[in-house]
């Protein structure tokens, strides 16, 4: 299921700044507020999923419940931002939760993977680790 954002442009060369801090997007929120966004002096953003962005709960993320976030990214249209990142947060377990959260991880990576496969130009998100 891989989200296809914004059109490919060529890459700028040299370093980016990506927008990162308190308030991190979902896409709900990128879509009402992108132009805004834009108008500031990045490169990219890193940006949260709705449907969940920790990589260590314990139950398995469904993805029915990221089927707004990747309707809503398919549709944005990005003019500035080129260099996109999803948020992916591994928060310490207890021992009882953590036996098998290698397993989890494993399968979260390989879903981000899927989502985010064929988006190796400029302006798609993508996995970061």
């Amino acid at each position: 299921m891989p989200l296809f954002v914004g059109a490919a442009s060529p890459a700028s060369p040299g370093k980016k700044l990506i927008e990162y801090g308190w308030d991190v997007p979902t896409p709900a929120q990128m879509r009402e507020d992108l132009a805004a966004m834009e108008k500031r002096p990045f490169d990219g953003l890193i940006f949260r999923l709705s449907g969940g962005h920790n990589a260590f709960v314990t139950k398995p993320l469904e993805p029915a419940s990221f089927a707004e976030d990747e309707r809503i990214l398919r549709s944005l249209q990005f003019t500035r931002f080129r260099d996109n990142f999803v948020l992916w947060v591994a928060k310490t377990l207890s021992r009882r939760q953590s036996f098998d959260a290698r397993e989890r991880l494993k399968r979260r990576q390989r879903a981000a993977m899927r989502w985010t496969d064929e988006a190796e130009h400029k302006g798609r998100p993508r996995a970061f680790a």
